[in-house]
């Protein structure tokens, strides 16, 4: 059973930074963050979910990507053993969590913090 937080690729002075995530089930949360970032696939399928976007899923297969607005809530659903990179501003500024009534879709648990204060691998770590 793998959950893991995304770990940073480069050193800190790169951007854009590159964040390693490698999971074979959902995230628990969707996540928000400040800037836009990109998400690559580089194996297995997972499903990426959204929130008060225009697009509410996007499947992702190996070699795919997709653009996340900033301040899009978003949730990466590994529906097997998944890596997937997330492209982000070296500054990435705030980041969030939030969890979602499925009845009503009602916000239920938001946390936000801010990257240059707190690594957000540990902040998701308490979280989860």
């Amino acid at each position: 059973m793998l959950l893991t937080p995304e770990y940073p690729l480069l050193s800190p002075d790169i951007d854009p930074q590159l964040h390693l995530r490698r999971n074979d089930r959902p995230q628990p949360f969707f996540l928000v963050c400040e800037r836009d970032c990109v998400l690559t696939q580089m194996s297995g399928r997972a499903t990426v979910l959204f929130k008060d976007a225009n697009v509410l899923r996007f499947a992702l297969r190996p070699g795919d990507f997709i653009d996340v607005p900033a301040g899009t809530p978003h949730r990466i659903v590994s529906e097997s053993e998944s890596i997937q990179i997330r492209y982000k501003a070296r500054e990435a500024g705030w980041e969030g969590t939030a969890w979602y009534c499925d009845k009503c879709g009602a916000e239920l648990w938001p946390s936000e913090w801010n990257t240059a204060d707190q690594l957000p691998q540990g902040r998701l770590l308490e979280i989860v």
